[in-house]
């Protein structure tokens, strides 16, 4: 019952409860932070701690906070993070010197790529199969230039960079 999202909460909920009770701990701040996954957690941990313990928080810290899992979500049909991730494959392969020098910096290469990727490759992906063959190999060129990928391999992926691909 711990593994679930509600059990998980209720017990840290306790947990927190009762060491704050018996630690006589009432009037300290309290502070909740959750990374990641765990910024879920934290905010259904505040909401608990206040609504059933009667415990308001003086602050919480969500680090890489995850708001919308479909920007995590790699599947058919959702084009999102293929998108979003684009500036990080960039700065990947950036750092491990697979780009072209006359990209310039990192935050050369990142304004570059941001622009496109919410511009033009998001248009594009959005066309789909209406795409025509020229647009394809454009947008191959593109991607290759900002990722260190081939263009024949992102002709092959349909544009969407496979995430367990890339960081192999």
């Amino acid at each position: 019952p711990y593994h679930k999202f509600e059990g998980d909460i209720e017990s840290v909920g306790e947990f927190i409860r009762l060491y704050t009770t018996r630690h006589k701990r009432w009037a300290s701040k309290k502070l909740l932070a959750g990374e990641s996954y765990g910024t879920t957690r934290a905010a259904g941990l505040s909401g608990y701690l206040q609504q059933r313990c009667g415990m308001y928080l003086n602050g919480i810290m969500l680090i890489s906070a995850v708001l919308n899992f479909q920007s995590l979500a790699f599947d058919v049909g959702n084009d999102l993070p293929y998108i979003l991730f684009l500036p990080t494959f960039a700065a990947t392969a950036w750092y491990h010197d697979k780009l072209e020098s006359e990209l310039g910096e990192l935050t050369q290469v990142l304004g570059q790529v941001e622009t496109f990727a919410r511009g033009e490759y998001a248009s594009a992906l959005f066309k789909g199969n209406a795409l025509s063959n020229e647009e394809r190999q454009s947008l191959s060129q593109k991607l290759a230039r900002f990722t260190g990928l081939s263009p024949a391999y992102l002709e092959r992926t349909n544009l969407r960079i496979n995430i367990q691909r890339f960081v192999k």
